[in-house]
C-alpha cells in the first residue's frame, strides 16, 4: 500500500500537517487539473512521484521479489485526495501509473490490487480488468465480531463477474477461519491493520488469534516454500488430469480432467462413502446436486450448460467435504 502524499499544496497547519498529506482534508491538490493539462505543474509532480516510487519498485524487481502492489486504495471513500474529485480521475491516475511503471519503466514484478466496493458504482471507479490482477475489499467491524462478510465477498465476485481473485485487503477484525470454510467465504487472504488492532486483544482476543493462525484452512508463513530456491514440478500428462491427489480422510480422490470442457469425472476410493456433489458458481449459486447410493466410485458431470469460467464442486462424505475448484473452457 502507498499513502502516497499529494505532490504539492499540502496546507500544514496544526491537525493538517505536511505528513497527513494524503488525506484529502490536509490538501487541496486538484487530480482534475492534472488529468486534463499534461502540461501542468500537477501532471509533472505526479510523474515525478510515480518516478520516485518506481525507483524503490525496481530494487525489489532486480532482487526478484514479487510485490502485491495496492495503490490509491480506498478511493471511493474519497478521504483520500486522489478519489477527492471523483471517478474519473480516479480510473486515469491508476492506468497513467500502470503505463508509466510497467511500459516507461519495465517493471514486471508487481500483482496489480486494487481496492473496491460493493456499492452500484463500483465499477464507475474500476480502472479495468486489463490494469487490476486481484480485487481487495477493506472492511473494519466492531471488536471481536469475527464475521466473514460473507455478503461482500459475493457481491463483488458477482461485480466482476468471478475473473477476479478477490481479498480482504485491509481488515481491523480477523474473520473466523472456520467460518470462512463453511461459508465459502473464499478471500484470497487478510490484513491486520497495525497497533492496537493486533497487540492489545481488544479488536482481536488472543485465544481468536492463536485458533486463526493455527486453523487449517488458513496458510501461514512458516508452511509457504522456500520461493527462493523453488523449481516448478514437471508433471506427465496424466497427473496434470488430477486436480487432488490426496482426498476426504486421507483416501484418494480425483477430479479430471481440470481444466473441463463439457464434461468433469471424480473417482474416489469406496470406503469414503461419498453421499452427494454439487455444483456452485463463484457467487455461492447451487447450479447442481447429486446424489449417490454410497456404493459408488465415480462419476461424470455434464458441464456443457455452463459458461466459461470458475466454479466450485463440493463432494460431501460424512461430516467432511471436498472443494474443487474447477475452470470450464
Amino acid at each position: 500500500m502507498w499513502h502516497w502524499n499529494a505532490p504539492k499544496d499540502l496546507i500544514d497547519q496544526p491537525d493538517y500537517e505536511w505528513w497527513r498529506g494524503f488525506y484529502t482534508y490536509a490538501t487541496t491538490f486538484d487530480l482534475s487539473i492534472a488529468m486534463n493539462n499534461a502540461q501542468s505543474e500537477e501532471y509533472q509532480l505526479i510523474i515525478r512521484d510515480i518516478d520516485a516510487i518506481a525507483t524503490q519498485l525496481k530494487v525489489l524487481s532486480d532482487a526478484k521479489v514479487p510485490v502485491l502492489w495496492r495503490p490509491l486504495h480506498e478511493a471511493e471513500g474519497a478521504w483520500f485526495w486522489w478519489g477527492a474529485k471523483g471517478a474519473e480521475p480516479c480510473v486515469w491516475l491508476w492506468k497513467l501509473m500502470y503505463d508509466r511503471i510497467t511500459n516507461h519503466h519495465g517493471i514486471n514484478n508487481l500483482i496489480w490490487v486494487w481496492t473496491g466496493t460493493d456499492s452500484e458504482s463500483a465499477l464507475d471507479w474500476y480502472p479495468g480488468d486489463d490494469y487490476v490482477d486481484i480485487v481487495g475489499a477493506d472492511i473494519y467491524l466492531n471488536d471481536k465480531n469475527y464475521s466473514t462478510s460473507f455478503s461482500m465477498f459475493d457481491k463483488i465476485v458477482g461485480i466482476h463477474e468471478g475473473k477476479k481473485i478477490i481479498t480482504l485487503s485491509e481488515t481491523g477484525v480477523v474473520p473466523d477461519a472456520q467460518a470462512l470454510d463453511d461459508e465459502s467465504a473464499r478471500w484470497n487472504w487478510f490484513v491486520t491493520w497495525s497497533g492496537d488492532f493486533i497487540m492489545d486483544g481488544a479488536a482481536n482476543e488472543v485465544s481468536h488469534l492463536n485458533t486463526v493462525y493455527n486453523h487449517e484452512y488458513v496458510i501461514t508463513l512458516d508452511e509457504l516454500p522456500d520461493f527462493t530456491n523453488y523449481v516448478s514440478p514437471v508433471f506427465t500428462e496424466e497427473e496434470e488430469k488430477v486436480l487432488l491427489s490426496a482426498g476426504l480422510d486421507g483416501n484418494k480422490f480425483s477430479a479430471y480432467p481440470n481444466p473441463a470442457n463439457d464434461f468433469i469425472t471424480i473417482r474416489w476410493d469406496k470406503s469414503l462413502k461419498v453421499e452427494s456433489a454439487k455444483i456452485y458458481d463463484l457467487r455461492g449459486q447451487m447450479l447442481n446436486k447429486f446424489g449417490f447410493d454410497g456404493y459408488s466410485e465415480e462419476f461424470t458431470f455434464d458441464l456443457s450448460f455452463l459458461q466459461k469460467g470458475f466454479y466450485l464442486l463440493h463432494v460431501a462424505a460424512g461430516n467432511e467435504i471436498k472443494v474443487v475448484k474447477v475452470l470450464k473452457n
